[in-house]
């Protein structure tokens, strides 16, 4: 569970029922319990565990009946994967997002408004969000146009300690902080996770975004998780890889895989191959290690088939 969406349910709490719970990243399959108690009416998880638990046997027998909402945060999640969350804990799944930068979260869907599925939310009270150009930070992109996600308002840092130099590079003059996030804003104001700037591919001049390719594999029905990473290319600098892992019992091919990205995506954005792996690299909260995706090429703690999936 990361810290800004264990927040948001305990904040949701107050107003609506005395309990929420908060899952860890550290076991998964007991993290099903709390959840079947009377008096849990709220859940604060991680994308990880939402996927995972899905996996639970124990979730099939599971009387979630108090559970009023759920909410997510820590990576963008696929809407295959919110749909299916939301029909087995049967509440919905509402998306967050925080970063250590803000004191919590900075935009979130809300139980009792519109809840927009594949869409961050809106930014809480007293907050301001923006899209703001790559190339000019001062100018406000028009909707729907990708740029840099940026934020003002109280949640904001001062600064990181004992270092102006990146407290300079991160928050302009006027306060407002660079996230990091490529982003788009609708005409109403819910934002949308496009993905990391710095995780952006550059392949033969086109921009290539990870999270776009991951969305289209995570529809397929044999996969549990999708990361996807770069690899270096003699001509086109750089070329997408996909790593995926499958649920258990389920198998899949990288010609299936393969087959599901050209019917959405443009030819330009397919990833070169598909490799096959038990586990993706993730930090203790859970969260995607996409630098150390190219490990999965070596390293022989994280390499599996490439072909067979997890099916044996």
């Amino acid at each position: 569970m990361t810290f800004e969406a264990g927040r948001v349910g305990r904040r949701q709490s107050p107003s609506h029922n005395p309990t929420s719970v908060s899952l860890s990243n550290h076991q998964v399959r007991p993290q099903i319990e709390p959840l079947v108690r009377p008096w849990a009416f709220a859940a604060a998880i991680e994308r990880a565990i939402a996927v995972l638990s899905l996996n639970a046997p124990e979730l099939a027998t599971a009387d979630l009946s108090s559970l009023t909402r759920c909410t997510v945060g820590g990576q963008s999640m696929p809407q295959s994967f919110v749909h299916e969350v939301e029909a087995r804990f049967g509440c919905p799944l509402l998306e967050a997002w925080g970063m250590t930068e803000l004191a919590g979260i900075g935009t979130t869907n809300t139980a009792l408004g519109p809840n927009r599925h594949g869409s961050i939310g809106v930014p809480i009270p007293y907050v301001s969000c923006r899209i703001a150009d790559l190339a000019d930070p001062t100018r406000t992109l028009p909707p729907d146009a990708v740029g840099e996600l940026m934020v003002r308002g109280p949640i904001v840092m001062d600064g990181y300690f004992s270092n102006p130099d990146a407290t300079r590079e991160t928050i302009e003059p006027d306060g407002w902080l660079h996230t990091g996030d490529l982003a788009r804003m609708d005409d109403e104001g819910f934002i949308y996770i496009v993905d990391r700037k710095k995780d952006l591919i550059l392949s033969g001049g086109y921009n290539v975004y990870p999270a776009e390719i991951e969305r289209v594999i995570a529809q397929h029905p044999a996969v549990a998780m999708v990361a996807v990473g770069s690899l270096p290319d003699q001509f086109k600098g750089e070329v997408a890889k996909a790593y995926v892992v499958c649920r258990d019992g389920a198998s899949a091919t990288e010609d299936e895989i393969m087959s599901l990205c050209r019917e959405q995506l443009a030819s330009d954005k397919l990833p070169r191959s598909v490799q096959f792996v038990d586990e993706l690299p993730k930090t203790s909260t859970g969260k995607l290690l996409r630098r150390m995706l190219r490990t999965l090429e070596t390293n022989t703690e994280w390499f599996s088939r490439r072909k067979i999936g997890r099916a044996e």
